[in-house]
């Protein structure tokens, strides 16, 4: 029961562990990569969490209790203070933020820290909270409500992401070496089309009741689209046939978050109507840096300047493809220092966990595309993640904004 947890501990994990996502979905502070914290607590141990540093307290004196507990008391969800209107950047462009969703509960957020639509829906935690596979109905039905909530602004529903550190028992039956690198994603569904299918039937059948997106996880190669694709008119086949009414407008997009699709842009941009960058997974697999290992931790940062030439890369090739729709929907769209670089690369759609769009909306509105593509020309000079991070930091302090 949720209301029984106040604060989570793990030894291991990172903040883009699906711990993590999932915690932070349920308003429920964490910290992951705690070594041995399991050994030094006990039962009944007073302990007070500062997610906001990394920083556990472990027999709190009673000074830093009163400290913890003033603060907590002066700051509420009350106190947050929305800019109104459209999302832009000094010079007028428009940059469109949406919230990032893994349980229904959260749609309610939207609205309260001004999501335009949800960016990505995890549909995998709803097999993640079963022991047991959900029908088509029970898909369809939430699926439903969460269309009906965002209505006209949209919402882009990720087909089932399972494997690697999300594993489904009753869907992952197989041992795997490498989970990570293995039957994870669109790899696992085009195998178990038995699962994908009626997946599929439900999203579209829910896609009459809002603005639907679908995206698909994992993608590695043309081949994986031609194959998803022909699923999806075999399964829309099927519906006619039954005379099963669905929606017949919407987008088919896939997410970039293995490096070889990175490669095959020219020969994928074709197939779909739009892409979304996974950062979380991209930025593991160009580094080959387990994202869920806290020993990796220091070789996982998106601030890297290879990975921001990576980000550059792609949002290159979309701004000479106007008519495709480039997004971007990993924790990187959340993380302040990362936006600026994010507008340099010319993607302007960033969704996140409902709670960061604040003082995202406030940092896109302190600087123009122009700045922001200078920042990123001088961080892909540069050699090292601090590097870069001081360069940011550095603007940050020019236009007075809190770091």
């Amino acid at each position: 029961p949720i209301d029984n947890i106040v604060g989570i501990v793990c030894e291991r994990g990172g903040v883009t562990a699906h711990v993590a996502i999932l915690a932070k979905a349920l308003g429920i502070p964490a910290i992951l990569g705690a070594k041995k914290i399991t050994e030094k607590v006990n039962d009944n141990d007073d302990i007070i969490l500062d997610c906001h540093s990394g920083l556990i307290y472990h027999h709190p004196t009673e000074s830093v209790i009163q400290k913890f507990g003033e603060m907590i008391e002066s700051t509420s969800n009350g106190d947050i203070k929305l800019p109104k209107g459209d999302t832009k950047t000094t010079d007028g462009k428009k940059v469109t933020l949406r919230g990032n969703i893994a349980l229904i509960s959260e749609t309610a957020q939207l609205e309260q820290y001004g999501a335009e639509g949800i960016g990505l829906y995890r549909t995998e935690f709803l097999y993640m909270i079963r022991d047991y596979l959900p029908s088509e109905e029970d898909q369809y039905r939430i699926f439903s409500k969460i269309l009906k909530e965002v209505g006209e602004k949209g919402a882009t529903i990720r087909v089932l992401d399972a494997g690697a550190d999300k594993p489904i028992p009753y869907i992952n039956t197989t041992t795997e070496d490498n989970p990570a690198l293995g039957n994870r994603g669109i790899r696992l569904l085009l195998k178990r089309q038995d699962i994908l299918k009626p997946h599929l039937k439900a999203i579209l059948r829910a896609g009459l009741h809002g603005k639907l997106k679908l995206l698909f996880p994992m993608v590695t190669n043309i081949g994986e689209v031609i194959q998803i694709k022909q699923i999806i008119n075999e399964v829309e086949n099927e519906m006619i046939a039954q005379n099963i009414e669905f929606s017949q407008d919407y987008k088919v997009g896939l997410m970039i978050e293995i490096p070889s699709i990175v490669f095959a842009l020219d020969k994928l941009v074709n197939e779909v109507d739009y892409m979304s960058i996974g950062s979380n997974d991209l930025l593991q697999y160009t580094f080959a840096a387990d994202r869920g290992n806290e020993q990796v931790s220091d070789i996982y940062k998106a601030l890297d300047p290879i990975f921001l030439c990576v980000i550059e890369k792609i949002g290159s090739f979309f701004k000479n493809h106007p008519e495709k729709h480039l997004a971007i929907c990993g924790e990187m769209a959340g993380n302040i220092l990362c936006v600026p670089f994010l507008i340099g690369a010319g993607i302007f759609d960033l969704s996140m966990a409902p709670r960061m769009l604040p003082n995202v909306k406030d940092i896109v509105s302190k600087f123009s595309v122009e700045e922001c593509e200078q920042l990123l020309k001088e961080a892909l000079s540069l050699n090292s993640v601090d590097a870069v991070t001081y360069l940011v930091k550095e603007a940050f302090t020019s236009k007075g904004i809190k770091h």
